[in-house]
């Protein structure tokens, strides 16, 4: 038996098999985006929500402050000027007898109780000052004259009351002072319906009247010659409560 001659398939070039290509990747859906590397915003950035005062209200409230201070220091300026209004202290008023000239201290109006101290040179000029005064025709007032100079100086003390215009009696009291010189140191206390003098811190004279309640304080004058006062402070007391103050001179 005869076997057949077997065919060999011809020889051709050899041809490489490669992995079947990957598939494209899927699209992003129409509603997403693809995700970006994170970029840091700017300093300057703000977010929307950010207001106006919220992003520069320090610096506004700075800004304010020194428009303020600059206000302020060119009305102080402004008011050294001579023609500008000034706080008045001190009122003028002439009162019964003819002659007599009173200085009120405004600030003092309506008190009740106050002490007040000052300094005198004791000379021709009397020293005389009123308490509680309501106007010119209602008030206390209290004077010292000079009746021996130094070194053995003597002074009298006087006071009364002007009510409705009509001057009462005048108490009188020698005060000697011995070996004195230079200012005197005056020191007053009107308390309720009492009314103390002092020199030097030593008192010398002490009284009660309940006619006026309140009022305020001052000098009077009845020659036309002011004395050398210096120095005048004050002390205000009411309802427990002191407040002090250092006034000018009238």
């Amino acid at each position: 038996m005869a076997i057949p001659k077997m065919i060999r398939p011809p020889v051709g070039p050899l041809v490489e098999h490669l992995p079947p290509p990957s598939p494209p990747p899927l699209s992003a859906a129409p509603n997403q985006t693809a995700p970006t590397d994170y970029v840091e915003p700017p300093i300057l950035q703000f977010a929307p929500e950010e207001t106006f005062l919220a992003r520069f209200g320090p610096q506004i409230a700075l800004a304010a402050v020194a428009v303020l201070a600059l206000g302020l220091l060119l009305l102080g300026y402004s008011g050294t000027d001579s023609s500008s209004p000034k706080l008045i202290e001190w009122s003028h008023r002439y009162s019964s007898p003819p002659g007599r000239l009173l200085f009120l201290y405004q600030p003092s109006r309506g008190e009740s109780d106050y002490n007040f101290d000052f300094a005198w040179v004791p000379g021709a000029e009397s020293a005389g000052w009123v308490l509680r005064a309501r106007d010119e025709n209602n008030y206390y007032a209290v004077r010292l004259i000079l009746q021996q100079p130094a070194p053995k100086m003597v002074l009298a003390e006087e006071h009364f009351g002007m009510l409705g215009g009509v001057e009462g009696a005048h108490s009188r009291k020698v005060i000697p002072l011995g070996n004195h010189s230079g200012p005197l140191q005056i020191q007053m206390a009107v308390t309720g319906s009492t009314f103390t003098l002092s020199l030097q811190s030593k008192p010398v004279d002490s009284w009660t009247d309940t006619q006026l309640n309140s009022g305020a304080f001052g000098f009077f004058d009845d020659t036309g010659e002011r004395p050398q006062i210096q120095d005048l402070h004050f002390t205000f007391r009411k309802k427990g409560a002191t407040r002090t103050a250092v006034a000018s001179l009238p």
